[in-house]
């Protein structure tokens, strides 16, 4: 029997992903008016990236692994002439279904972010949310090469990642399993081994580290960041229904407690040319 490689697995999944979200646009379409952000975890990071960039309109900009393209089409409704791209073709296809229902002018094209189909120079902003973690050390370089590559001089590029930067405090956290056996987000103890061993197998994404994002990123002029969620972690134990409340908290203890920064879940990394 041929054995199903780990990126044709991957290419199934997210061809799944995509089409599903053309079942029910079709079915549905009015269910898909795209108003507000759509990743409500990075809520926060949206917020500061939008504060950042002041006014996007006539802007031209790039979303890399734009999935089913609500990203994009709230962009472009501010004003953005926005270019999405993924690997999945069934993403792209309910990303431009998405775009015909909300009236929204935006391009969506397959390809792969380490190899773009871009000439260099070409936009003004590249914005990335929580796609970083799926490559490998050389592919995320790769990444970021090319992104520096089509942003025009002085541009700027966002990317929305989770990262863990703290070996001591991720074993820690480690210990205890997060949700029930059975949930789609069921992570097992790191002391449970053949549990673990089963889990990680299944990862199609690692842990990154802030440093590695700065250092993939050294061609660039400066790059900043933001950090996001040290509370947010208890989430899994206490329950999502208190997830606002532990936002909350977070932002407060962050303001006045700024090593707890290094615990920190997400960060925004700003990348300018």
């Amino acid at each position: 029997m041929k054995r199903v490689s780990k990126q044709s697995k991957e290419q199934v999944r997210w061809n799944q992903y995509g089409q599903e979200r053309i079942e029910t646009l079709q079915e549905t379409p009015d269910r898909f008016i795209i108003r507000s952000f759509p990743l409500h975890h990075h809520k926060q990071a949206y917020h500061d990236i939008m504060k950042s960039l002041d006014s996007l309109k006539g802007k031209r900009l790039l979303e890399l692994g734009c999935g089913r393209g609500d990203l994009s089409v709230l962009l472009a409704k501010q004003g953005a002439k926005v270019t999405g791209v993924d690997v999945g073709e069934n993403l792209i296809v309910a990303a431009r279904l998405l775009a015909e229902v909300n009236q929204a002018n935006c391009e969506f094209q397959v390809a792969n972010i380490t190899d773009m189909p871009f000439e260099a120079n070409t936009y003004d902003v590249v914005l990335g949310i929580a796609i970083l973690h799926h490559l490998s050390q050389f592919n995320l370089k790769k990444a970021l090469q090319e992104t520096h590559r089509v942003l025009k001089e002085n541009g700027v590029a966002f990317f929305v990642e989770c990262v863990e930067d703290s070996k001591v405090f991720n074993f820690i956290q480690n210990i205890f399993p997060r949700q029930k056996k059975g949930s789609r987000y069921y992570r097992p103890s790191i002391l449970q081994r053949k549990a673990w061993k089963e889990y990680v197998e299944k990862l199609d994404d690692r842990a990154l580290t802030t440093q590695e994002l700065f250092s993939a990123g050294k061609q660039f002029k400066t790059i900043r960041k933001r950090s996001y969620g040290f509370l947010i972690r208890l989430q899994g134990l206490i329950g999502i229904r208190f997830r606002g409340a532990l936002m909350t908290v977070d932002r407060i203890l962050l303001s006045v407690l700024s090593p707890l920064r290094y615990l920190c879940q997400t960060v925004l990394v700003e990348y300018r040319k």
